[in-house]
């Protein structure tokens, strides 16, 4: 910038005698030599040295950007995190839900097979990348029962501004272990949602009853989960097998009467925020699946509610006739 430029408040006389001996941008000034050196070229009597170093350091503070602390900058340059909304489209569903999404939460899906845990993760997952083109999901497959193709022609069924990008924003990783999982989780920054199908592969065969490493390393692995949670504003949605409750006692937190709970021992479940329960039951719809959820515990809104829904080929739709939620 030139030295005449009222951005520097720099006196008539300095400038003139500054363009004469060559220095006419703030650029010629501050980096052709010493203010010892150009002072010496400038005619007698221009200025004062006290001043001109003054003056240097007016157009040095003028030139430059403004410092900044790192913190400040961060928050406010930082883009928000895509939050997960718990969403399917079904309204009875949805408002089951309600409250257990929303970032910085771990949610377990249990049921015994077949109940449609999967189905439900990936339906919620494929929705969120749908509508939201900035949404970056990682799912890690403990099985390998992960099908592209199948999960491609349901993402055909959704709509929104993120459907032509989802699937390249659908990050997968197979893990067998825990160590794959620890290198999964680490490959993808700011993920909005994780989802783990199944998480009992990975923790299950370490427990154990006679040593209390399994159970420590599941703890160290829950609260990485939640770290990951906090600090990208994530919902990380665990699928859990399913157990006996022991000779065949009913399950004090299930609304429907059932000997059934999810693996990995009483002490998984005060690790997450939530424990959602799903059930197939008997359709009267040809085609269609009924099912049951349950929300059996959670930290952010009421537990024991439950409602019913259908899904047809791998998608949740409303039962055949409404339910209301409740104990």
């Amino acid at each position: 910038m030139r030295l005449s430029s009222s951005k520097f408040h720099l006196p008539a006389p300095l400038v003139t005698a500054l363009e004469q001996t060559g220095y006419t941008t703030s650029a010629d000034l501050l980096f052709s030599g010493s203010a010892e050196d150009i002072f010496c070229q400038l005619p007698p009597n221009t200025i004062g040295f006290n001043e001109f170093e003054e003056c240097l350091a007016r157009v040095l503070e003028a030139s430059g950007a403004q410092g900044s602390h790192a913190s400040s900058l961060l928050h406010s340059q930082a883009t928000p995190m895509p939050k997960l909304c718990l969403d399917t489209g079904v309204d009875d569903l949805d408002e089951l839900l309600m409250g257990l999404g929303g970032g910085s939460t771990v949610i377990e899906i249990s049921g015994d097979i077949g109940s449609g845990k999967s189905m439900l993760a990936t339906h919620i997952a494929l929705r969120h990348l749908a509508s939201d083109p900035d949404a970056q999901l990682l799912w890690i497959d403990t099985t390998g029962n992960f099908l592209v193709d199948q999960v491609a022609a349901l993402l055909a069924r959704h709509s929104g501004q993120g459907v032509a990008t989802a699937l390249a924003r659908l990050h997968l990783s197979l893990a067998f272990d825990l160590d794959s999982a620890y290198q999964a989780l680490h490959g993808l920054r700011h993920p909005s949602c994780v989802v783990i199908d199944s998480i009992t592969p990975l923790l299950g065969p370490a427990l154990s009853a006679v040593s209390a490493q399994g159970h420590a390393l599941m703890v160290g692995f829950m609260r990485h989960l939640r770290a990951i949670a906090q600090s990208s504003n994530a919902s990380v949605l665990v699928i859990n097998n399913s157990t006996s409750n022991g000779n065949n006692q009913l399950n004090p937190n299930a609304v429907f009467p059932t000997t059934r709970k999810p693996a990995l021992g009483p002490s998984f479940p005060f690790l997450t925020d939530a424990t959602l329960w799903l059930t197939r039951r008997d359709s009267t719809m040809s085609g269609c699946i009924s099912h049951t959820a349950e929300i059996w515990r959670s930290k952010t809104t009421s537990s024991k509610r439950w409602c019913a829904f259908q899904s047809q080929n791998g998608f949740p739709i409303p039962p055949a006739t409404p339910t209301r939620q409740g104990a």
